[in-house]
């Protein structure tokens, strides 16, 4: 014998309950949203603040170790090009969730008017985190002197640096570039229109 199924009927009061689920979920959401917009306001306040790194700021060579160990140094000042940093640690979760970023900036950026240099912020597992997240193509400073380090002031990861040809701070990005920031790199690194898989 063929039963049928039960139909099911949504009650007036059903259908207010969940509208109000799906607004208070729409306004946390939201609240989310301005609460991260702030904490990166604040963060590059903070970075501003704390006398390293700053637009304008004129900063030494940069100093310390290849993935092989050599000594690797970027002098601003021995290439008429920008240099543009990508700092990251393998430990942080935020510089993963930044690598599509980076791969566009990597595919879509003049060789001719930019460098690029990877500096990771700790010496462990560097090749192991490049390898998985197949960050390729671009050298490595795996391990920063730490007179160096001192002087730039690295300590938050991710970070995108640009830098002029004489060693002036022209942009920093800090954390995982967003949409509204990634417009600003886009104009600030003239990147051509990549597809990232």
């Amino acid at each position: 014998m063929w039963k049928s199924r039960p139909t099911y009927t949504i009650t007036r009061g059903t259908s207010i309950l969940l509208g109000l689920f799906i607004l208070i979920l729409l306004a946390l959401n939201t609240a989310l949203i301005i609460q991260n917009k702030n904490l990166k306001r604040t963060l590059t306040a903070a970075a501003n603040n704390s006398g390293l790194l700053n637009v304008g700021n004129l900063i030494p060579p940069l100093s310390g170790l290849d993935m092989d160990g050599n000594e690797f140094t970027v002098d601003y000042r021995q290439d008429s090009r920008k240099a543009v940093l990508l700092v990251f640690s393998p430990r942080c979760g935020f510089c993963t969730k930044n690598m599509p970023n980076w791969k566009a900036i990597i595919q879509g950026i003049d060789r001719n008017a930019y460098r690029l240099v990877a500096v990771s912020v700790v010496s462990d597992g560097v090749k192991e985190y490049l390898d998985q997240n197949g960050l390729s193509n671009i050298p490595v400073m795996a391990e920063i002197d730490p007179g160096t380090k001192v002087a730039y002031g690295i300590n938050a990861t991710p970070q995108t640096v640009l830098i002029d040809s004489l060693g002036r701070v022209e942009k920093v990005w800090i954390g995982v570039i967003e949409s509204d920031d990634w417009r600003d790199v886009e104009q600030s690194l003239t990147l051509k229109a990549v597809t990232i898989k």
